[in-house]
């Protein structure tokens, strides 16, 4: 074996290796935010949250829908020579292409409403169209990604592309341009707007510890800015700056697909469960119904010794209350 081969084969393993990597993300993301849709289901009603529910659900159906791409970059490794089919390859994508315009769109959507939410907060509290937002930022992902999957079909793409197994190297050149400008520019924005959210985080948090707002209230916003925060800052690691690299390394005539593999899918899927771990420990219902669901006869008696501990501190509080007057 001389030295091409084996670079060829080193390179093939490592393929491998994150195919793997990705098969177990996506276990973990399609477990995590499957619990947690159940958990919003079981909650009912949230405020503020309903657009993180979204964004679950749609990783949650991401995660089981790319099990066959990734399968079959699986069933057709071998350690020599990678030729899979293009065309077969493209179809398989179809829901890579979709979630990553829809991720985006959903965390653009979610940090402009946290900043309507800051800067025009009466305006914000008498809106009514909260469902309709929701909705509206969902279709617009939705026939975004329809219109890149019908794109990535008829702008000419690569039958065979021997020693590549990722997406990108069977889009022809005017797709991926496309594709990746168009990604790179959501992804802006979201670096911008997460650039201004927080720093009106910072100023909102200062104040908020100089003044005398009802604690319940002022916990309440803290938790929902605090969530929201670490949501857009997944996507801006997981998905807006991944989008940012391959659209300026399109520009220098760099396919970064043939380098790194299916790394798109991996920064999706990565993303899903770091979102899901960032609902469970940032937010307190959600982490009290976490609990409850998974050990709900242990916590019983902790719960029911901590409201009666309180009962009788209140109800002691009372009688010296009554003994001074």
């Amino acid at each position: 074996m001389n030295t091409e081969q084996e670079d060829m084969a080193a390179y093939n393993t490592f393929l491998m290796g994150e195919n793997i990597l990705i098969i177990v993300c996506q276990i973990l993301s399609a477990t995590g935010n499957g619990f947690i849709s159940y958990l919003f289901v079981k909650l009912r009603k949230i405020n503020g949250l309903q657009m993180l529910w979204v964004l679950s659900i749609t990783d949650l159906l991401f995660a089981i829908s790319v099990f066959p791409y990734m399968l079959y970059y699986v069933i057709g490794w071998t350690p020599t020579v990678l030729n899979y089919d293009g065309f077969m390859v493209i179809k398989l994508s179809f829901p890579l292409t979709m979630q990553y315009k829809i991720t985006l769109v959903i965390g653009l959507a979610i940090a402009s409403d946290r900043i309507q939410a800051l800067f025009f907060s009466v305006h914000y509290r008498q809106r009514n169209n909260h469902y309709s937002y929701i909705v509206c930022t969902l279709l617009t992902g939705v026939i975004w990604g329809t219109f890149d999957c019908i794109l990535e079909i008829f702008w000419n793409p690569v039958q065979s592309n021997p020693g590549c197994a990722a997406v990108g190297c069977f889009n022809g050149s005017e797709y991926r341009r496309y594709w990746g400008n168009s990604n790179m520019l959501l992804s802006v924005i979201m670096l911008v707007l997460t650039l201004v959210l927080g720093i009106k985080l910072k100023t909102v948090n200062q104040k908020s510890s100089k003044s005398v707002l009802a604690h319940s209230k002022q916990d309440s916003q803290r938790q929902a800015n605090r969530l929201t925060m670490a949501i857009i800052l997944i996507s801006v690691c997981f998905h807006a700056i991944p989008s940012s690299l391959v659209g300026v390394a399109d520009y220098f005539g760099i396919n970064v697909f043939s380098k790194l593999g299916p790394f798109y899918i991996l920064g999706l899927v990565l993303g899903g469960v770091c979102n899901s771990i960032a609902y469970i420990t940032l937010h307190k219902e959600l982490k009290n119904a976490a609990l409850k669901a998974i050990l709900p006869q242990k916590l019983q008696p902790t719960t029911t010794i901590a409201i009666s501990k309180s009962t009788t501190r209140a109800a002691g509080h009372s009688s010296v209350l009554n003994t001074i007057k």
